[in-house]
């Protein structure tokens, strides 16, 4: 919560002191303000199922329950906890981002530096439009009843490892370049 305040201030400032509209850095602190209340979302939502003394479970293995509800909070909970963190995935794709337009304006190139963050940001929105479709499709298999939820919730688990080991490679490759 108090980074989400942080966060909104930070917004503000970078608003009342930057002329242009929405460059990276303004779209970096609002991904970073989305994630952190997204996962404030997340824990309120853990305490208020608590609270109302509902059981949920993440588990892997096969739901024992026979109350629609409960496997229906199963997933949900799966979801609150995740989206957070396909999120934080790509607001560091867009650090990287941010990191090789600094660079570009850092130095003296023979680069054209509009073109170069054109590109830059034209490569973060197709790898948003593919990280967010392949999210809403791997929680749309979630919610559909005939397949095994274990491999469900592995093939989530292992597309966000993907993700993430895959972004300091890219980072790599991107400092070598």
């Amino acid at each position: 919560l108090l980074l989400s305040i942080y966060t909104y201030l930070k917004l503000i400032w970078l608003q009342s002191n930057s002329s242009t509209g929405l460059n990276t850095r303004k779209l970096f602190v609002v991904y970073l303000l989305l994630v952190s209340v997204l996962r404030c979302m997340s824990f309120t939502s853990m305490a208020v199922l608590d609270f109302e003394n509902v059981n949920y479970s993440i588990s892997s293995g096969p739901s024992n329950s026979v109350n629609d509800n409960s496997n229906f909070f199963d997933k949900a909970t799966l979801v609150l906890f995740d989206f957070p963190d396909f999120c934080c995935v790509s607001a560091y794709v867009l650090l990287i981002v941010i990191w090789a337009d600094s660079y570009m304006k850092s130095r003296r190139h023979w680069l054209s530096a509009y073109r170069f963050s054109r590109v830059w940001m034209l490569g973060y929105f197709l790898f948003n439009i593919f990280l967010y479709v392949a999210q809403v499709a791997l929680y749309s298999l979630l919610f559909i009843p005939s397949i095994d939820q274990s491999v469900q919730i592995a093939l989530i688990y292992l597309t966000l490892a993907a993700f993430n080991l895959g972004l300091p490679l890219f980072w790599f490759i991107v400092f070598i370049y």
